[in-house]
């Protein structure tokens, strides 16, 4: 999780809070994804900003896109879930650390500490990126001692 907890940096170095920089100030949910391979979008909010450096890296903007809901950061090492599941709700609440529930017309938000992600994305269950997982040169070295090696005879 050290990746993730990495809160960002401003790139020119003048700024060390969110309101005025992009960079900086919440958890960054992409590598978490690309390396479950789970799907995410950009909130149709980061094409509307038109300042750039607020806009940032786009880390204030990552959505993962879940079965059964949404999961992105809510500033610091805090993440938000978002669901319409009453199953799902209810299985959140059960989660070590949840805070600030919030109900508005069958609709559940929450917040929720980073050391708890892998627990609520198993409730919410992200989307998988489509097609096959790509081998890495590392992992294909790994695997070679048990690859096929055709019919001995003798």
């Amino acid at each position: 999780m050290s990746e993730l907890e990495n809160l960002g940096a401003c790139p020119t170095g003048e700024h060390v809070s969110h309101p005025l920089c992009g960079y900086i100030g919440c958890v960054d949910l992409r590598p978490w994804a690309k390396a479950n391979r789970y799907r995410y979008r950009l909130e149709e909010s980061y094409q509307a900003e038109n300042n750039a450096h607020v806009k940032g890296d786009g880390r204030w903007f990552v959505e993962v896109l879940c079965q059964r809901g949404l999961i992105y950061p809510a500033g610091g090492l805090d993440l938000a879930a978002y669901t319409k599941s009453v199953h799902a709700w209810r299985e959140l609440l059960e989660v070590e650390g949840i805070s600030k529930p919030q109900e508005a017309s069958g609709e559940w938000r929450c917040r929720f500490p980073l050391s708890q992600l892998d627990a609520v994305a198993a409730i919410l269950r992200p989307k998988r990126l489509s097609g096959m997982a790509r081998l890495t040169d590392e992992h294909r070295e790994k695997l070679k001692p048990y690859a096929f090696q055709g019919h001995k005879t003798g």
